[in-house]
């Protein structure tokens, strides 16, 4: 009788103890719920296995460094895949190159899943729920949902005039670049509607902007009438000092009425784009022939020129005056991603940079491959041109693609100090307890009510 007097003691002893927290038990599960999640951040944090450096910032360096990336997935490839990707709708569209097999991949863009493969490599390009996708000799049109194919055009039988650069889709008429021209497609039923045949070969992907189509071919940049191959002026690349040598023309970027590219012969030019007249040029790196120029990339009155030789440097556009200059890795023909403030570079040497637009400064540098001289044959290696959206860099880069976390608005809440991995363990099985606890307590309790409303009753 007195051990169950002693019991009952206890038990009433705890009643006024929990009574009170009978109102806290949804707060008490939220606050379950946040500490997982925080603790989930910092383990995912914690757990990178992939090495990362940073380098250290200059006192005057105004940028507030940007978030060091964490990588959130990765999709591998048959072979290379550092042709820059195409986002559209959740869905991520990347091609790989491989010796026996090429592929096009869409993939879900939160997860990385495969959603499907087709046999086709190209360049693809979304528009309107079709994705086209041009290869050497052929364009084909698949459904950007499914992969099935709507259409193919044989654009060469082989043995010359191929498709050397991106297609371009504006007002559904596709604009296709071949070694003698420029051929303009009907996007709905792929009719041939005209060609400019040069030879010009185009090589660079064309840029249209008002019924007027711009495009880089050796030596000279042209422009269309889009609806027409009519001519409307071409400009020409001085090359008394240095004979007929070959330079290659970047793509285009057109911004207030001023067209800007690069050149094999280590200059950037900026033209008038009604006229193609000479504005200016600018000297940036030494001459290449027979190499393929990266396109200048334009934001806020500068323009950001990588020469492929691992020196990037930015240039004001009204005087010219260069303001900064870089060096990342050995160098790529990566057109950078722009975020916060951040230019995000890929390089031969299977590393992706970042830099402060403003100054240059490195702020990090993520390994992501190996380098593409190690590599045997020199095939698969290097990071191609990243794209950002919505806190995510998206880059293909070796025989994979990547996905990376690199804007502060994306990054999982966290606190602002640092704590071990085992720690943040402890403290999640801590938090588990004490709810648990909580709830059987809440159980005997209302368990303990109904048994004394039962004896009351009887």
């Amino acid at each position: 009788m007195s051990i169950c007097k002693f019991k009952n003691w206890r038990f009433h002893s705890c009643v006024p103890l929990f009574a009170g927290l009978k109102g806290y038990f949804v707060p008490l599960v939220v606050v379950f719920v946040v500490g997982i999640v925080f603790s989930s951040s910092f383990i995912m944090l914690s757990s990178n296995t992939i090495p990362l450096t940073r380098t250290s910032l200059s006192d005057s360096d105004s940028t507030d460094s940007s978030t060091v990336p964490s990588l959130l997935w990765t999709h591998t490839t048959n072979r290379q895949a550092n042709a820059a990707p195409i986002l559209a709708q959740g869905i991520l569209y990347c091609s790989s190159d491989g010796y026996s097999s090429s592929y096009v991949y869409a993939l879900n863009a939160a997860s990385g899943a495969t959603l499907w493969t087709a046999d086709y490599y190209g360049f693809p390009m979304v528009d309107n729920g079709k994705l086209f996708v041009s290869d050497t000799r052929r364009v084909y049109v698949l459904d950007a949902r499914s992969g099935g194919i709507t259409w193919q055009k044989t654009i060469s039988p082989g043995g010359g005039n191929n498709i050397g650069a991106p297609s371009v889709l504006v007002n559904d008429i596709l604009y296709v670049c071949l070694e003698s021209g420029i051929r303009a497609l009907d996007a709905t039923t792929g009719d041939r509607l005209w060609d400019y045949d040069g030879p010009i070969f185009v090589d660079s992907s064309p840029l249209v902007v008002d019924d007027v189509v711009y495009a880089g071919s050796f030596r000279t940049v042209y422009a269309f009438d889009a609806r027409s191959d009519r001519e409307i002026w071409k400009y020409t690349i001085d090359t008394t000092h240095n004979g007929s040598r070959v330079y290659h023309v970047s793509s285009l970027v057109l911004d207030d009425g001023v067209i800007y590219f690069c050149a094999g012969d280590g200059n950037a030019y900026a033209l008038e784009a009604d006229s193609g007249q000479e504005i200016w040029r600018y000297t940036y790196t030494s001459p290449r022939e027979y190499s393929p120029i990266s396109a200048p990339f334009f934001k806020d009155g500068l323009i950001y020129l990588n020469p492929g030789t691992g020196v990037v440097c930015a240039l004001n556009v009204t005087d010219r005056a260069e303001l900064w200059s870089s060096v990342i890795g050995e160098g790529a023909l990566s057109v950078p991603a722009f975020y916060e403030g951040v230019l995000s570079f890929g390089s031969d040497d299977g590393t992706l940079y970042a830099l402060n637009a403003t100054s240059g400064f490195k702020l990090w540098a993520y390994p992501l491959s190996v380098p593409l001289s190690q590599v045997p044959g020199g095939f698969v290696g290097g990071v191609g041109s990243p794209v950002v959206c919505d806190g995510v860099l998206f880059v293909g880069c070796g025989e994979g693609v990547f996905a990376l976390a690199v804007s502060s608005s994306f990054v999982l809440p966290s606190l602002p100090f640092y704590l071990p991995p085992f720690l943040v363990l402890l403290i999640v099985v801590v938090v588990v307890v004490v709810v648990v606890i909580c709830c059987v307590c809440f159980y005997l309790l209302r368990r303990r009510k109904r048994s004394n409303k039962r004896k009351v009753a009887l």
